[in-house]
């Protein structure tokens, strides 16, 4: 159970003294007080919370359940003046403070007992060496930030946009680190304990053989990454963009793995025992030894040609693979795209398809087939016109369907998409459709017609 008291002038007063609240509190164990927004406290409302029912405010304090939202506020110096410093200093148990964009913060020494801190955006923030206790914090975009050795201790530290920091070698305790556009880092040998590691945009990093035990290891747009073979033991790897990659070999057991845009790599047939595997935009000709993969993006892949041996992937993402022209192999995924394949044209053995995207297939004309698909997106497929075999269809995107004018048949559909289908006939059948979006009143031409 979740208590937010955003309007503090009127929720205070309600609930200062309810035993309701406070034997919930009891019971379930959670309520946070949500202060601030976007709006300024005033003294009052400060008041307010620190007179709050003291027998609450304990079971608060003792269970570390009292959280507190300043983001974005221009002026520290003014909660400084309403004592809220002097406040968080006398409770000692805040568990969760939030002060994103509190552009004018920069003493933080006094919130080293804070469990949960956010500070993004606070770019007069310099010292950080009192926050070494807290268990995750939030300096994202600290762009005043240098010195973090003081923060190996730190169980999940966010220095994302901290550009200004060079040295994270004390940082190798730390559970969860992301340094995302951290671009003057160019040496993490001593991360190689991280359990969650980001390193995305960190184009100074070359060198990455010291991280092989990183459980999940973000590399995206690393573009001074080349020799990922001591990568093998990671469980997620996303090395979407690192186009000097060529050798993949060495990552067949990865679990999780996100090549997309790695334009070099040539040979792929090693990594048939990945279990999730992103190759869009990829140059990818041959998928034969893929047929295994559980889901498997294959997007904007232009190579590809042959798709007969993908027939047990679970999820098939050919979008864009516009020289595919047989599907009749893949009856058997459960979710398949085709977004913008304009060459196909029979889709008639996908009928036992789950989840099942043609948006932009303008060559399919005849879909009677697919009528026991769960979720169908038909969206901008200009050829096809006669929709009545798909009332049993629960999910069903026509938006654009220029041809598309009778939909008598499909009052039992769950939620229809009519967008941009200009002349539709009988949309009166259609009123008992829970979720129904229908044209535009321009675009409708037999509107009444209902």
């Amino acid at each position: 159970m979740i208590f937010i008291l955003s309007d503090m002038k009127t929720s205070i007063q309600k609930y200062k003294s309810s035993n309701d609240v406070y034997n919930a509190v009891e019971d379930m164990g959670v309520v946070f007080y949500l202060v601030g927004k976007s709006e300024n406290l005033c003294q009052k409302e400060l008041q307010n919370i620190s007179h709050c029912n003291k027998q609450l405010r304990k079971l608060l304090v003792q269970n570390q359940l009292l959280a507190f939202t300043l983001s974005h506020q221009s002026s520290w110096s003014y909660y400084s003046d309403c004592s809220f410093q002097s406040y968080v200093r006398s409770i000692g148990s805040v568990y969760s403070l939030n002060l994103s964009g509190c552009s004018s913060i920069g003493d933080v020494s006094f919130l080293g007992g804070i469990h949960i801190l956010s500070l993004n955006c606070c770019p007069t923030v310099t010292d950080v060496s009192d926050l070494r206790s807290v268990h995750t914090l939030n300096l994202m975009n600290c762009t005043s930030v240098t010195n973090v050795n003081c923060l190996g201790n730190v169980h999940s530290l966010c220095l994302s946009w901290c550009r200004s920091v060079t040295d994270v070698s004390a940082l190798g305790k730390v559970y969860d680190l992301n340094l995302s556009w951290c671009v003057a880092v160019t040496d993490v040998s001593t991360l190689g304990n991280v359990r969650v590691l980001n390193l995305s945009c960190c184009n100074g990093v070359t060198d990455v053989n010291a991280l092989r035990n990183v459980h999940d290891l973000n590399l995206s747009c690393c573009t001074g990454v080349s020799n990922v073979s001591r990568l093998g033991n990671a469980h997620t790897l996303r090395l979407t963009g690192c186009r000097r990659v060529t050798d993949v070999s060495s990552l067949s057991r990865v679990h999780t793995l996100h090549l997309s845009g790695c334009t070099r790599i040539q040979d792929f047939s090693c990594l048939g025992s990945v279990n999730y595997l992103n190759l869009s935009g990829c140059r990818v000709q041959n998928v034969m030894a893929l047929g295994n993969i559980h889901t498997l993006r294959l997007a904007s892949c232009r190579g590809v040609t042959d798709v007969s041996t993908l027939g047990h992937v679970h999820a098939l993402n050919l979008s864009g693979c516009e020289w595919v022209t047989d599907v009749n192999s893949l009856g058997g995924v459960h979710s398949l795209a085709l977004m913008n394949c304009p060459r196909v044209t029979d889709v008639s053995s996908l009928g036992n398809v789950h989840t099942l995207n043609l948006h932009g297939c303008v060559g399919v004309t005849d879909v009677d087939s697919l009528a026991s698909i769960h979720t169908l997106n038909l969206s901008k497929c200009i050829g096809v016109t006669n929709v009545n075999r798909l009332g049993m269809v629960h999910n069903l995107n026509l938006s654009g369907c220029s041809g598309v004018t009778d939909v008598r048949a499909l009052g039992r559909v769950n939620l229809l998409n009519l967008s941009g289908c200009k002349i539709i006939h009988n949309l009166g059948l259609l009123a008992n459709i829970p979720h129904l979006i229908l044209p535009d009143r321009g675009e409708n031409e037999s509107e009444s017609t209902r």
